[in-house]
């Protein structure tokens, strides 16, 4: 098609076959660069779980909630909310976005960007969720309580605590999906 349009009366072949390479180039920049945007509306680990710039703005808020609600955001629990992120590719860069729009979530948002999530996404979820409230070496009523309302409000799957701490601590998401998820 490419060679219909670009044979104009004179031209050697040697000049189409320059207009067809400028062309190519072209495309091949302009998806790159729709690439590139797609990537900062999606989080994931080696492309097995991932989730889009909403989901992990309610993970972050969610997590926040969880560590904040016995008054104290210890730092092993920052720490691991640090690494977590980490895992799921959000970058320094990114943080700083998603922490904005986690700051404008609410219940009613939380609860519908939950409810589309898949059950891996869940179940990950609830997971970091019991793990950072254990983090700090003992689970708080408060925080018991907080990831027991997300569990039945917002349709997290209910877990045991060492089922999340296997999962976040000792797997990494690739494994998770592989022995947790499709066992």
């Amino acid at each position: 098609m490419f060679f219909v349009l670009l044979r104009v009366k004179g031209q050697t072949n040697t000049l189409n076959m320059i207009w067809i390479i400028i062309i190519v180039i072209a495309l091949a920049f302009l998806y790159m660069i729709s690439s590139s945007n797609n990537k900062t509306d999606s989080f994931s680990s080696q492309g097995v779980l991932s989730f889009d710039f909403n989901e992990m703005s309610v993970i972050y808020k969610l997590a926040f909630l969880v560590i904040g609600v016995d008054g104290d955001y210890a730092p092993q629990e920052m720490k691991l909310v640090a690494e977590e992120l980490g895992k799921l590719g959000v970058t320094s860069g990114k943080l700083q976005l998603v922490s904005c729009r986690a700051k404008e979530i609410t219940s009613t948002d939380a609860k519908a960007t939950i409810a589309k999530m898949t059950y891996p996404q869940k179940v990950y979820v609830v997971a970091l969720l019991i793990t950072l409230a254990l983090s700090d070496g003992k689970i708080e009523e408060k925080e018991s309580a907080l990831i027991s309302l997300f569990v039945h409000d917002y349709g997290l799957p209910q877990i045991s605590n060492e089922e999340a701490i296997r999962i976040i601590k000792n797997m990494s998401i690739d494994e998770f999906v592989d022995k947790v998820i499709l066992k």
